[in-house]
């Protein structure tokens, strides 16, 4: 060992101090020379419950408490590394104690076009990469980007591995108003949280629940805006054989639904649809929960005229026509449908 410190009671073995306001000055600075080897430029050792290792204070505006830089290759300016098995136990933590102001326990920035301000790595079976934990009001873990350019990311989370449950971001929630992922728009045409699935059949966005609960939901959308043509969920499809949204019920029993739509406006529309084409596989009911037929109305039907012809594409067809007399289409000519009184 180069230089050993050793004090007693709230004495400090090795303390440097510096008035100089060159860039680069330091207090105390430690360099590691060896071209290989697990070397340190600095090693703090630490056996106390409450104490530290390394520790570093700044009173200045601007300044750093413990800073580390890496200026070639794959260094690393500051690692922290635990063996412990111990609930709790960190590799590097960062605390920001003042009650105000827009301080950070853990800061990381970054110039590079394929760099990372902060990246966590996990090996571990069921460990974290980087966790944020927060109390009140406060926010576990907030990414923050100024840049105007496409694909610029706040926070960006990505699962590389080809196979296996992993997540490239993963939410938890263990409060009944609470979210597992939460985000939000302030810009026009802005997105809280937008996926995308870039090849196979990947999946932009997913919500999985595996409660039993009633209202239970996987994912919720919500509009809460009073005024404006608002959307609680939107989906878009640009592929000529894609689907803008696709819901799916898969249990083989019980009355189950693959969309459940309601609205609580005396003149809102539960499901409102326009195109050239709808289509129903299954028996269709009006009024009716149980159709036995491919149309089935439980009440009056009101028919109007029709301008094309009569051709045998739409035979069977019923509509009123100018005389107000019902007609059917028996694939030729429009034909009368006889009453009896």
């Amino acid at each position: 060992m180069a230089v050993e410190g050793v004090a007693t009671g709230t004495g400090i073995p090795i303390e440097g101090t510096t008035s100089s306001t060159t860039a680069a000055a330091a207090g105390v600075e430690g360099a590691a020379s060896g071209a290989s080897g697990a070397t340190y430029g600095v090693y703090g050792s630490n056996a106390s419950a409450s104490g530290f290792a390394v520790y570093g204070t700044n009173s200045a505006s601007g300044g750093a408490g413990v800073l580390g830089v890496e200026n070639t290759g794959a260094a690393t300016g500051v690692e922290g590394a635990t063996a412990s098995t111990t609930a709790g136990a960190i590799g590097v933590e960062g605390e920001a104690t003042a009650t105000s102001g827009l301080t950070y326990g853990v800061e990381g920035t970054n110039a590079s076009t394929t760099g990372f301000g902060v990246y966590g790595i996990n090996s571990a079976s069921g460990g974290v990469a980087v966790e944020g934990v927060a109390t009140g009001t406060g926010i576990p873990i907030e990414g923050t980007t100024s840049s105007t350019t496409a694909a610029a990311a706040g926070v960006k989370g990505a699962a590389s591995g080809a196979s296996g449950a992993n997540y490239g971001v993963y939410g938890s929630n263990a409060s009944a108003s609470g979210y597992g992922v939460y985000g939000t728009a302030s810009a026009s045409g802005g997105v809280g949280v937008g996926g995308a699935a870039n090849s196979g059949a990947g999946v932009g966005v997913e919500g999985v629940t595996a409660s039993t609960t009633a209202n239970a939901t996987a994912l919720e959308g919500t509009a809460s805006g009073a005024t404006g043509a608002t959307f609680g969920v939107v989906g878009t499809d640009a592929s000529t054989t894609g689907t803008g949204g696709e819901f799916q019920e898969t249990a083989s029993s019980g009355t189950t639904y693959g969309m459940y739509i309601s609205v609580s406006s005396a003149s809102g529309y539960a499901l409102y649809a326009t195109g050239a084409y709808d289509y129903f596989s299954g028996d269709v009911g009006i009024g009716t929960t149980t159709p036995v037929s491919a149309l089935q109305v439980n009440g009056g039907a009101i028919v109007g005229n029709d301008t094309q012809s009569c051709s045998s594409s739409n035979a069977g067809e019923i509509v009123f026509n100018t005389n107000n007399l019902p007609v059917v289409c028996n694939g030729t000519a429009w034909a009368l449908i006889e009453t009896t009184t």
